[in-house]
């Protein structure tokens, strides 16, 4: 299978140990010991008390990690979302708005029933969420507490959670959920900018729980819990299943075994997208040419046009995408295109239901 690949650069620096690059790594490395002193001394200031975190009225549960890229926070946060719900409490999100181009500084991206924003206005993901969402009002906002307090005014929110905040140590939270991504849950190992951590791997031990996404059978967890369990016990194990095919012109849904033995084209712009192909070899299909671009990747026409004129005429082949990534390609579609997308969702390990529970007190 052919993989036409735009990651970035840095992110091919992680994954390369070409002894070529042994001038750029040390000087990264370099960098990225300035980087963990200055995230240190902030995390001090915060613990002291001379940089004061802030509070509002209400049940704040941050969704975040430890990485850069993609540990699966959306259908995390979707997930969650759609589990307080159903206990009966109002729910609103919290999201910064990465790669927006409304630069007002808090938009509005919905109340809950009405979607005022484009995925350009607001980014991606918050798009995403109000689209799956019903209910649920999300604002994007670089300032969390004012955020929050718009939510609690202008909604009465019982829960809000904050989407990728758990280096957001001015907003106080009454639960900080990581997630970690099983199949390369710390990269290289090292700190940004030679590495994908955001934070030391004892900053886990200010999280409430982690949550390992996207656990497969043959994932070797012994190692990974006993790297985490001296900073956090509770440990949590789910993957993502694939939970619909969706008909990106006609919004129609189809059960994952549609794709089953089909030859399929596929393409993204997300953090993980090995996680991606993934999925679909487990749906039986036969991938054809991957088209990969970097995580958050602005679509043009161009783009859909090579990866439509990569598919196979002469045979039944179907073009698919993520969920995330298909909220900014509608608009450049066509009538004639056929694009699909795939529907994801969370499954714990059985056994965890006790734990899992332990997530929607209060």
């Amino acid at each position: 299978m052919a993989i036409k690949n735009q990651a970035s650069l840095l992110a091919q620096l992680w994954d390369n140990d070409s002894g070529k690059l042994n001038v750029l790594r040390f000087s990264l490395r370099l960098l990225s010991w300035v980087y963990a002193l200055v995230i240190r001394l902030r995390l001090w200031l915060y613990q002291k008390g001379w940089l004061a975190q802030k509070r509002v009225p209400c049940h704040v549960v941050s969704i975040g990690n430890i990485t850069t890229g993609g540990t699966g926070k959306t259908p995390m946060t979707l997930y969650l979302a759609e589990e307080w719900q159903k206990r009966g409490y109002k729910v609103g999100i919290v999201s910064r708005g990465y790669r927006r181009k409304n630069k007002t500084p808090l938009v509005l991206v919905t109340d809950g029933t009405t979607i005022f924003a484009t995925p350009d206005d607001v980014g991606d993901e918050p798009y995403l969420m109000a689209k799956r969402l019903e209910g649920v009002a999300i604002v994007v906002c670089a300032d969390r507490f004012k955020a929050c307090e718009t939510l609690i005014h202008r909604f009465a929110v019982d829960v809000i959670l904050l989407d990728d905040a758990f280096q957001h140590l001015k907003m106080h939270r009454d639960q900080n959920i990581l997630i970690i991504d099983a199949t390369k849950p710390f990269g290289n190992g090292h700190l940004l900018p030679c590495g994908p951590l955001r934070e030391p791997l004892s900053a886990i031990k200010r999280s409430d729980c982690v949550i390992f996404s996207r656990v497969a059978k043959e994932t070797a967890m012994h190692a990974m819990i006993q790297g985490v369990a001296p900073y956090q016990p509770q440990i949590l194990q789910s993957c993502f299943e694939t939970i619909g095919i969706i008909d990106l012109k006609t919004d129609e849904i189809f059960a994952p075994e549609v794709l089953s033995g089909k030859s399929v084209v596929p393409f993204c712009g997300i953090g993980n997208p090995d996680a991606f192909l993934s999925q679909l070899r487990d749906l039986g299909t036969n991938l054809c040419a991957a088209h990969i671009f970097e995580d958050h990747h602005d679509y043009k026409k161009s783009d859909l046009e090579t990866i439509i004129n990569s598919k196979d005429k002469k045979n039944d082949t179907w073009i698919v995408t993520t969920e995330k990534d298909a909220v900014k390609i509608k608009a450049l579609m066509t009538e004639t295109t056929k694009i699909y997308a795939l529907r994801i969702g969370p499954v714990f390990k059985k056994g965890s239901e006790n734990m899992l529970e332990r997530l929607f007190e209060q």
